[in-house]
């Protein structure tokens, strides 16, 4: 994992190897989203849809720590060695589901990435409704035109109910803390978006 200090730069000075590090890692926001159901991707790729979760991600939680804004930043990168694999089948299969969990920590370990396991689970359940929100955002708008995009969306909608109750039931546990009302706080505003959605 990468493990500098905020404002520190990547890399020892090699003006080599941090461009090849650099161009890899700016590779990964080229890759195609939905490429089994391009009529619901409409040409997105990883870089786009990063950013529109950080979107997200600053108005449902504007005071996540560096951690997460980093983790978030980067945490399809590893599709740039997988594809794209589709959520709903990921999340259909929990086998395949750890298989893929597992590939991906390992291949951001290589690239010297955060990866989800480096999260408190709390903060990775967030991280995860986050993400699956900006599918929700990108297929909703499509869901009366194109039947997979209903699909999609429907699947992403369950998977951040169950999240949430996840995140509910962990939250109940732990202590009184501003961390704790700062995700309750955006644990609320997540089920009020299911609930307009």
């Amino acid at each position: 994992m990468d493990t500098r200090d905020s404002g520190q730069p990547l890399g020892d000075g090699n003006v080599e190897e941090l461009a090849a590090c650099m161009n890899q890692r700016l590779a990964t926001g080229d890759i195609l989203r939905y490429h089994t159901a391009p009529q619901v991707g409409q040409g997105q790729t990883v870089g786009q849809h990063t950013w529109r979760g950080l979107v997200l991600l600053d108005m449902i939680w504007p005071s996540a720590p560096m951690q997460i804004w980093r983790y978030f930043l980067y945490h399809d990168a590893a599709e740039l060695f997988t594809g794209d694999i589709p959520s709903p089948i990921k999340w259909s299969n929990k086998a395949l589901q750890e298989i893929i969990a597992k590939l991906e920590e390992d291949i951001c370990d290589k690239m010297g990435l955060p990866s989800k396991t480096d999260l408190p689970l709390d903060e990775q359940l967030l991280v995860e409704m986050i993400d699956v929100l900006e599918l929700m955002f990108h297929c909703g708008p499509l869901r009366t035109t194109v039947a997979k995009a209903e699909e999609i969306y429907q699947a992403g909608y369950e998977k951040v109910w169950k999240l949430s109750v996840q995140l509910e039931m962990i939250l109940r546990k732990s202590k009184e803390s501003m961390a704790h009302q700062e995700r309750t706080r955006s644990l609320f505003m997540i089920r009020k978006l299911l609930d307009e959605k």
